[in-house]
């Protein structure tokens, strides 16, 4: 086996790992739980795993790197969960980590390397948001021979040591499949009016979620997107936005599938098709993370499925210790994603 398929092997047995951790088995007849009842994420899994590790410190000298993670924003669960569990792991080995939070602006994420490298990072690893104007950063590390590796959300075509992340073309093209499947129970033939919320304008990860799927409906002429509109990932744009093309076709009928390119949007569909009455029409919503909230709703009938978006905490810890160890590493690391409904929820876990 070559290291790169070791490395992408080893990342689905981490997944696996973690479900068997969380208590759930593909035989379970109710939902993995801790024992306070609350549903143990493959996150927390994660994180437990990462707290009870040995570490090995032979073959890396920690006073040799300083590493800084890069954030495009800390104001969703999933990117806090990955820059801290990242953080913590490396310290273990006596790393100094730095960390900065772009605060939804690529600017200052841009910036944030920059002072980090300028406060001696000589290891970087970004969570991406915009791709182009990240660019010149990018490039600016490879002149000055500065290691970098993508976490969670990546930018593709670059010289970043690693990727590690699910693999958002191939989850584009499942709800693509999903969508001529379930459009095809409700009406008869694969035909209706779908919705896409995208994430923000630019960004590789929305692009390939939502270009992947319109890659799929569209050999099915009778699927047409009636509209398509960004909401940032947030969940208050989702709703204002969903809200919006559900007062632009207020026929019952005239919406029949909402994909929202995370869960927060997709959530926010939820609440403005509840809100306006109209979940009675069998509107078929659709989001990708699996955060616990999102999984409750499928769980309950109130959105129809959503996609497992991993954190990626251990995998990326492995990938920079093996770097700093002077170990090969994969150029890509892909983790695979479940699709979580209904009908599977008591055995497929939350991501976060």
């Amino acid at each position: 086996m070559n290291k790169r398929r070791f490395y992408i092997a080893m990342a689905v047995v981490v997944v696996m790992i973690a479900t068997a951790l969380a208590g759930c088995s593909p035989a379970s007849t109710s939902a993995p739980a801790a024992d306070s009842g609350k549903v143990k994420t493959i996150a927390e899994a994660q994180l437990e795993e990462l707290a009870a590790r040995d570490v090995d410190h032979a073959g890396i000298d920690a006073s040799q790197w300083v590493v800084g993670i890069s954030n495009e924003g800390v104001d969703h669960p999933s990117l806090v969960i990955m820059r801290d569990g990242i953080k913590e792991g490396l310290e273990a080995y006596g790393i100094k980590v730095l960390t900065t939070d772009g605060g939804g602006e690529v600017r200052n994420q841009v910036s944030g390397i920059e002072d980090m490298v300028a406060n001696g990072a000589n290891f970087i690893i970004i969570q991406a948001a915009e791709a182009e104007p990240m660019k010149p950063t990018l490039n600016m590390l490879d002149e000055k021979g500065i290691p970098y590796m993508f976490a969670f959300k990546p930018i593709l075509g670059t010289n970043a040591i690693s990727i590690v992340a699910v693999d958002n073309a191939v989850i584009g093209r499942q709800i693509g499949e999903a969508a001529v499947e379930d459009l095809t129970a409700k009406n008869g033939s694969p035909k209706g009016n779908v919705v896409i919320i995208e994430g923000i304008i630019g960004d590789e990860t929305s692009e390939l979620l939502c270009n992947n799927f319109r890659d799929v409906i569209k050999d099915y002429p009778e699927i047409k997107v009636i509209a398509s509109v960004p909401a940032e990932y947030r969940r208050p744009q989702g709703f204002a936005v969903a809200n919006d093309i559900l007062s632009a076709n207020p026929d019952p009928g005239s919406i029949d599938l909402i994909y929202g390119a995370n869960d927060d949007m997709a959530m926010g569909a939820v609440q403005a098709v509840e809100e306006a009455g109209r979940d009675g029409e069998g509107i078929l919503i659709y989001g990708v993370d699996a955060c616990v909230e999102m999984w409750e709703m499928v769980r309950d009938g109130r959105a129809t499925a959503t996609w497992q978006f991993h954190t990626c905490v251990l995998e990326s810890i492995d990938v920079a210790i093996a770097y700093m160890k002077g170990e090969p590493v994969p150029p890509e690391i892909v983790v695979y994603s479940a699709k979580v409904t209904q009908a599977n929820h008591d055995t497929v876990l939350p991501a976060f």
